[in-house]
């Protein structure tokens, strides 16, 4: 998977700085999120950030369910908690 950091980095790249990745299921689909931690510095351009490839190992295979960006749904991630 390619991840993206969201925020303002200058075009760095996370290496190091990313966190995660964090993954819930559900019947229904598996939600995928990843923070990254701030670049050192005062202030970022936002010219635009690398993508980083990851490997995410799921802790049941995916089926048929949507693979789906945990930072991207409706409310709280902690809210697809079964």
């Amino acid at each position: 998977m390619l991840v993206t950091e969201r925020e303002c980095a200058s075009g760095q790249a996370m290496n190091e700085r990313l966190v995660g990745p964090e993954v819930v299921t559900t019947n229904q689909a598996v939600f995928i999120a990843f923070a990254a931690e701030p670049p050192p510095g005062h202030a970022q351009s936002c010219q635009g950030n690398p993508e980083q490839a990851v490997i995410v190992d799921l802790p049941e295979a995916l089926g048929d369910r949507d693979l789906l960006d945990g930072l991207a749904v409706a409310g709280n991630l902690e809210d697809f908690l079964e």
